[in-house]
Parts: C-alpha cells; structure tokens; sequence
C-alpha cells in the first residue's frame, strides 16, 4: 500500500508540474487591439516628418467618447529630434472600434517645447480633456510649471478646437 501512496504522492507532483508549466506557456493577455492601431499611426507620423516617437512618452485614455456604446482610445504622444534637433511636439488621436479594428481620427497638434506639455487626458461623453503644463516666464525650456486644462469636443469622427485654455488656480 505504501508504493501505492508514493505514486500517488509523485503522480500529483507531476501533474502540478505539468499544470505549471501549460500555464507559463500560456501567453498572458496582450495589449488592447488599439494600442496595435496607435503604434502604426505613430510609426507612421514619425517617419512622415523624420522625427522619434517614444513609447515612455505617450499617454493615453479610454472611455466612449463619440456616444456609440463602445469603448475608444485617446492617445497623445510626442514626436521628437524632427531634422535631428531637440524640438517636441506632442499629438493627439483618437481610436475608435469599427469592425474588428480601430480607426483614427485625423491627429490635431496639441502641445510642445516652448508651448506645453500634456501630462495626462480623460474622455467624457462628446468631450477629451487634457491636463498639461504651460511654460511660465521663469521657466526653462525643458520645464513648463504652470497647471492648466484644455477641453476639446469630439463630434463626427473630428476634435474641434476648444474655445480657450484655461489655468487651473
């Protein structure tokens, strides 16, 4: 009876070995389908105007911004080194599902040096709000300061421009 116990012991090691080694095989759940789109339309503009687009600098939002029920994507993202200077400007797209993949909005110039940097971008039905940093007058051109927030409205597939930035106190 021991022998039998001990195949049972080294048969239940087995499996939990095996049942391991499936499930570190088994690839975890990869990035969103639009992320795939983004990377594209990135690698696209930045190869368009000969400038780099880093991952490390994009930022991103989701949420239902054109009222259909599905979820979209805004990303902004930074495209840098245009004709290999240090010069920066950051980008907004909107992502939004259609059969099976995602579209792109047409993308609208929404920050870079000497203007502001976006630090982070929310979705509210109809509207994409982005909090940035504009640059104060002692500012040096790597560091804008001063807080403030823009609100640009999303209507038939386009972002319209918003009416004014406003500082945030």
């Amino acid at each position: 009876m021991r022998s039998h116990s001990v195949t049972a012991a080294a048969l239940a090691a087995a499996l939990l070995l095996v049942h391991d080694a499936c499930a570190a095989d088994t690839p975890a759940a990869g990035p969103p389908l639009w992320q795939a789109m983004a990377n594209v339309l990135i690698a696209s503009h930045a190869r368009r105007v000969g400038g780099d687009a880093p991952k490390e600098a994009r930022r991103f939002c989701e949420g239902d911004v054109d009222g259909d029920g599905q979820p979209d994507a805004v990303v902004v993202y930074t495209i840098e080194s245009v004709g290999g200077g240090n010069d920066w400007n950051q980008y907004m797209a909107v992502l939004s599902p259609q059969g099976g993949t995602y579209r792109a909005s047409a993308t609208r110039k929404v920050g870079g040096k000497g203007e502001r940097g976006v630090e982070q971008c929310t979705i509210a039905p109809g509207f994409i709000d982005l909090a940035f940093k504009s640059y104060g007058p002692a500012d040096a051109a790597c560091c804008p300061s001063v807080p403030g927030h823009e609100r640009y409205a999303y209507r038939d597939g386009k972002i319209v421009d918003p009416a004014k930035p406003t500082a945030t106190p």
